[in-house]
């Protein structure tokens, strides 16, 4: 299963001191684990200074591809 825990410190590592007044488009994957049909993950990509929708598309991509390998899908 896949796991996602984004700690105070590395959300201030990955999106800096300063955080969008108005936050942009947000993204948001919704998944199901399909060996358990009960769990499911819930992630949201926050676009934030410098990153743009062409890397929210790539990140989109490899989660997708991450979750189809570990048997979880949209």
């Amino acid at each position: 299963a896949v796991q996602a825990n984004l700690s105070r410190a590395f959300e201030t590592l990955i999106l800096g001191s300063r955080r969008p007044v108005h936050p942009r488009r947000w993204a948001r994957i919704r998944c199901s684990a399909a060996a358990s049909p009960r769990r499911s993950y819930s992630i949201t990509l926050l676009p934030g200074d410098g990153i743009g929708p062409e890397v929210v598309s790539v990140a989109k991509d490899v989660l997708s591809l991450v979750g189809s390998l570990q048997g979880i899908g949209p």
